[in-house]
Order: structure tokens, then C-alpha cells, then sequence
């Protein structure tokens, strides 16, 4: 089938992908919010847990707080959960490593 003249065919399967990691850190925002009792409860614990040899891990912070809440979280909000909560609190540092989420948030990561 041949191109019409003056069409550009390039647009006609475009489809609107969005953003997948700034929604995913969108979505773990929204989490938070959501569970206020929950995030100040993790905050709290990785503020404690935190000394100066050693900073909590993302992944270990989310099972205690399943644990203690029995709540559902999913397990890619690890690594949102720590920056958000390294912008909230920055005296808060936890063992992260770079993420692909690292461009929507302010936190400090060092």
C-alpha cells in the first residue's frame, strides 16, 4: 500500500506510553499519603536503625512494616520509599544505590 503524499505515517501507531518511573513514583507519593500512620511508623524505624556504620536497607524496611501492620506494599516502592523519606527527613540515610527513579526526587543521596 503506498503512503499518501504529504501524510506522515510515522504517527499513526503512536500510542502515549507516559512516564513509567515518574508515575511508579507517583503512585509510592500517593502510598504514602494514603498510610500516614504506617509511613510515620517507617520513618521512625529508619531513623533508629540508622547509626554511623551502618543505614537500613529499602527492602528490609518494607518487610517490618508488612509485618507490623499487615499491610500491602509493593515491593518497587523500596527504593521510592527511601528517597521519599530521605526528602521528608533529611537526617535520615539509608543503603541505597542509584534507581531509576532518581531524577523525581530531591532527596541527597550519599
Amino acid at each position: 500500500m503506498a503512503i499518501e503524499e504529504g501524510r506522515d505515517p510515522s504517527n499513526q501507531s503512536r500510542m502515549a506510553l507516559g512516564d513509567p518511573y515518574g508515575d511508579r513514583m507517583e503512585d509510592a507519593r500517593g502510598w504514602v499519603e494514603d498510610h500516614p500512620d504506617e509511613w510515620q511508623w517507617y520513618l521512625e524505624q529508619a531513623s533508629r536503625l540508622q547509626t554511623d556504620a551502618y543505614r537500613p536497607s529499602p527492602n528490609l524496611m518494607i518487610q517490618f512494616m508488612r509485618s507490623r501492620f499487615r499491610t500491602s506494599v509493593r515491593n518497587e516502592f523500596a527504593a521510592d520509599f527511601a528517597r521519599i523519606a530521605m526528602e521528608q527527613r533529611p537526617d535520615i540515610r539509608m543503603n541505597v544505590r542509584s534507581a531509576k527513579t532518581d531524577g523525581y526526587t530531591t532527596a541527597a543521596l550519599r
